[in-house]
């Protein structure tokens, strides 16, 4: 099995918006302001920045405080430094492997615009006011037979609380070790994490210090939203979207509706009480509804002066949050996956208001990691990654097709296209002799070649009956691949990956990110 690039159509559950953002770029030119596989989006996106020198000092200070050993921070304070920005939730382990995907991403940007003379550097946004704990608490993971298995941090609590202040609790060694099923490499991954998550830190905090080992010596910058200088700093164009929420709502309205009329979805449905703010107060983080020109907390109500006096509080939802963060940042391109692609389409009448500028929206890299064993057994059966996205029966029955007897196969299929020749032989001379009869030999025709179809699936199940080895390779092969029918990127942590190929399988993913390649990579190892 060869690395190779799979188009992102041939995956499930791709959308119209996001195919056409790839790969038809024309059709969604109105709601997007730079091509983002065009090489002259990146200067015209830096030509728009305007960064005060203020704004750079202060955010500066405060990524070096959260970067002290950073030496990205001396070349972004440079008054004509941009940034290559990207993101995620600050899951428990990691969160999914496209964490790491998403920042490798940004580091090789930042990189090829430093190369074209563009002075950049790459940063990673947590997303550390979330509150949603039930999408943070866990990571999933496999062990020598590749089959899923999901390690919960703690139970989900009701709680309003950004989860980047909340302590991670502290790695179960025993627990996480039995997850990784004696991998080549487990030890090492084993002290990786528990140096991370144990006990002390916040989810921010463990999170952060995970990634960052993992990359190394690659360096980015990490920020964190909840930090106070950064809420100092963020404060004025809170104030302002606050005051100009009216117009600004009803603007994204407007965007909406020309989405969905242009045969497009729109990411974020809202309804008629949604605003695009929470208010951080006593360690909440508490939905703001907009209700007769004021904004309401529970039961209590705001004037949007009042709200806007307490700008500092303020945490943005969705489709405000990268605003805030380009107004932070001289953000030139944002590194995002499909969901965040499509915010952007719908939030584009809110960077036009209070930013008048958008950087370039990039989407990440993304990866499907095959080991030696997985690399031989898809070639054994003949597999290529698209006969992963079936309903699993399906799958099993398409690797015991590769085992039936050849000569068995053929005179299947021999006899069946035989049979398939003479019906239709059958209804020719049927039309001209009565049209009726040619209908219902038609439908005959199709009965016997369903039942063909039919006998080559039972005995492609006999053989996965009678061989073991063919059930175990099925299992292995779906469960690293295609786990509880995601994409293994979207449900793996990174951590089973470098316990099955050591830490060097980072320079191999960085090595094949192309931050300017639309298709998902099939990398084998």
């Amino acid at each position: 099995m060869e690395t190779h690039c799979l188009r992102q159509d041939q995956i499930p559950g791709a959308s119209r918006l996001i195919l056409d953002y790839l790969y038809r770029f024309p059709n969604l030119a109105s709601f997007y302001a730079h091509a983002p596989y065009d090489p002259a989006s990146y200067p015209a996106a830096v030509q728009q920045i305007q960064y005060p020198a203020e704004r750079r000092k202060t955010v500066a200070d405060a990524l070096a405080m959260q970067n002290p050993q950073s030496p990205l921070i001396e070349k972004f304070r440079r008054p004509d430094t941009v940034v290559v920005a990207t993101g995620q939730q600050v899951g428990y382990l990691g969160g999914p492997a496209y964490t790491v995907y998403k920042a490798l991403t940004a580091i090789r940007v930042a990189a090829e615009l430093d190369a074209q003379g563009i002075p950049a550097v790459p940063l990673f946004w947590l997303a550390s006011e979330d509150h949603d704990l039930a999408e943070v608490n866990h990571a999933w993971f496999y062990g020598a037979d590749r089959q899923p298995q999901r390690y919960q941090a703690e139970e989900n609590a009701s709680t309003q609380s950004p989860v980047g202040g909340r302590v991670a609790p502290a790695l179960r060694g025993e627990e996480f070790a039995s997850l990784l099923g004696g991998l080549p490499f487990d030890r090492e991954v084993i002290e990786l994490a528990t140096a991370a998550y144990d006990g002390t830190r916040s989810y921010t905090e463990a999170f952060q210090m995970l990634v960052q080992r993992i990359l190394a010596p690659r360096d980015i910058l990490f920020l964190d939203p909840l930090r106070t200088e950064i809420r100092q700093a963020a404060a004025p164009l809170l104030a302002e979207a606050v005051q100009r929420f009216p117009e600004l709502v009803a603007a994204v309205q407007d965007r909406t509706d020309e989405l969905l009329k242009a045969g497009y979805h729109a990411q974020v449905h809202l309804e008629a009480e949604n605003s695009f703010f929470f208010l951080l107060e006593g360690g909440q983080r508490l939905a703001l509804k907009a209700r007769q020109g004021d904004f309401i907390a529970g039961k209590r109500s705001l004037t949007p002066d009042e709200l806007a006096q307490r700008a500092h509080q303020i945490s943005p939802n969705a489709l405000l949050r990268p605003v805030l963060q380009d107004y932070l940042l001289p953000t030139a391109c944002l590194v995002g996956g499909p969901a965040e692609i499509a915010y952007l389409a719908q939030n584009g009448p809110i960077y036009e208001a209070l930013l008048q500028r958008k950087p370039v929206f990039l989407p990440r890299s993304g990866f499907t990691l095959f080991d030696e064993r997985a690399a031989r057994s898809m070639d054994r059966y003949q597999l290529s990654v698209c006969d992963f996205f079936v309903p699993e029966a399906a799958f099993v029955e398409r690797i015991g097709r590769t085992r039936i007897p050849s000569s068995l196969l053929q005179n299947m299929k021999g006899t069946s296209s035989q049979a398939q020749r003479l019906l239709e032989e059958l209804r020719c001379e049927l039309l001209a002799f009565d049209p009726t009869l040619a209908k219902a030999s038609e439908r005959s025709r199709q009965r016997v070649a369903y039942q063909f179809e039919k006998l080559e699936r039972k005995a492609s199940r006999e053989v996965v009956r009678r061989e073991e080895q063919v059930r175990v390779d099925s299992a292995y092969l779906r469960g690293l691949v295609y786990p509880e029918k995601h994409l293994q990127e979207r449900l793996y942590s990174i951590l089973p990956f470098l316990a099955t190929h050591g830490a060097g399988v980072v320079d191999t993913i960085a090595d094949h990110v192309s931050g300017f390649c639309p298709d998902h990579c099939v990398l084998a190892l």
